[in-house]
């Protein structure tokens, strides 16, 4: 592969990886503040990739 064809695939890998870093930083963020604010549970449908459960942390007793 030449470089010309490279660079314009490493540009885009590299600004999809600041877009999930956002999203994920934001997500977080309601996720602590709905567990700040009394939620006990969440649900997060995602493909079970997803370390957030471990990751955050939780209200004792949270689901």
């Amino acid at each position: 592969m030449s470089q010309t064809t490279e660079r314009p695939t490493i540009l885009r890998l590299a600004a999809g990886l600041g877009y999930a870093a956002v999203c994920t930083e934001w997500f977080d963020e309601c996720f602590i503040a709905a567990g700040a604010d009394g939620i006990e549970q969440v649900v997060i449908l995602a493909a079970g990739l997803d370390a957030r459960a471990w990751r955050l942390p939780w209200v004792h007793g949270s689901v």
